[in-house]
């Protein structure tokens, strides 16, 4: 046995490990930088791409930042302004409104910017007025009734389906409606 060779096999199970490990950590750090808190880089961005008429894109980027959250509060006040102004302008009315009824819930007192457009302003004052009198908004009674009717939909199957499985109705093997005359 040559006593070159074992050093080495060892120094090379060494380098793999050292470089399996270097993967592991990498891979392990890129999923904690996707799943990082945006903040005001990307918000910035974000404003940017607004400025620039870049509407879709900036819903874009703010949906993203909206799935890992921020870090602070003004931050998501102000990612819920830029996608309505950006749904104002890509004449998204319902979901202006509910970005809009978002940024209220978050800040009751929100007042928009100087620069802001007419529409946004009025909802902005639409939506704090049904927040003050304790309405909801056109979009969450929508939710709600979606809501209602699913739940109703769900009992009329339930129920449908256990009068069919003998609880109360006809068992398995008898049918639901008598067979038909036959035909002369």
């Amino acid at each position: 046995m040559k006593t070159g060779s074992y050093p080495n096999t060892q120094t090379s199970v060494f380098r793999l490990w050292v470089l399996f490990i270097v993967l592991i950590l990498g891979s392990s750090a890129l999923q904690a930088q996707k799943k990082e808190k945006c903040g005001d880089l990307e918000l910035f961005t974000a404003r940017k791409s607004y400025e620039r008429g870049r509407f879709q894109e900036t819903v874009d980027q703010l949906k993203s930042c909206q799935k890992r959250g921020f870090i602070k509060k003004a931050q998501r006040v102000e990612a819920h302004r830029l996608l309505a102004l950006s749904y104002i302008a890509l004449d998204y009315p319902e979901l202006a409104e509910a970005e809009v009824f978002a940024l209220v819930k978050l800040d009751r007192f929100y007042r928009p910017e100087s620069t802001d457009p007419e529409v946004f302003k009025t909802l902005v004052k639409k939506e704090r007025k049904n927040f003050r009198e304790g309405r909801r908004s056109i979009f969450r009674n929508w939710r709600f009734l979606a809501a209602s009717g699913a739940v109703l939909t769900a009992g009329a199957v339930l129920g449908v389906s256990a009068l069919s499985s003998g609880n109360g109705g006809p068992g398995p093997g008898t049918p639901l409606l008598p067979d038909p005359p036959a035909l002369p």
